[in-house]
């Protein structure tokens, strides 16, 4: 039986990130026409081997990455870096249609799928979510997508994992 596994959206943010890493407002909404997911290549799925290589290698630096911070105290959520490097090694990728380079949140989406499936204790994705929880995650998934860009407001991360509209009233709440 195949192993059904979450799709995260891309995104759209009104008021730009750097306003939200400073602190101001901002409203963050999923944009379902782009999507992304992890994937393993095999014969169910058609995808362009060559990306899906591409891709598989781009997760081992993220993996380094994330073991480096796990190593050094400096993740917030703890990942079960062992499953995921399992999984990169036997093929493990990130499908997904969102471009890449025009701000619609590709590693974002990325971020959130590592999340969804390899985080411990992880906090559910679920429309009733408390404004902690929130903080919490923007906090954890900040951590994670710097990796991408140097600095991260966690916004996009979250946005793509809960599925649903943030308005973020700045001042961190």
């Amino acid at each position: 039986m195949k192993e059904k596994t979450d799709i995260f959206y891309a995104k759209i943010l009104l008021f730009g990130e750097y306003s939200v890493i400073h602190d101001s407002m901002g409203l963050v909404i999923p944009y379902s026409h782009f999507r992304g997911e992890l994937a393993f290549l095999n014969k169910d799925r058609y995808t362009d081997f060559e990306f899906a290589k591409r891709s598989n290698h781009q997760l081992k630096s993220y993996l380094a990455e994330l073991q480096k911070l796990q190593n050094s105290a400096n993740l917030k959520v703890e990942i079960d870096l062992e499953q995921f490097a399992e999984d990169v090694n036997n093929g493990l990728y990130f499908e997904s249609t969102i471009p890449q380079g025009f701000g619609l949140g590709s590693s974002a989406a990325l971020v959130a799928s590592v999340y969804s499936k390899y985080a411990k204790n992880k906090i559910k994705s679920r429309r009733n979510i408390d404004s902690e929880e929130i903080l919490k995650l923007k906090g954890s998934f900040a951590e994670m997508e710097a990796f991408f860009h140097g600095t991260s407001s966690g916004v996009d991360p979250l946005n793509s994992y809960i599925k649903y509209p943030v308005l973020i009233e700045g001042d961190n709440r």
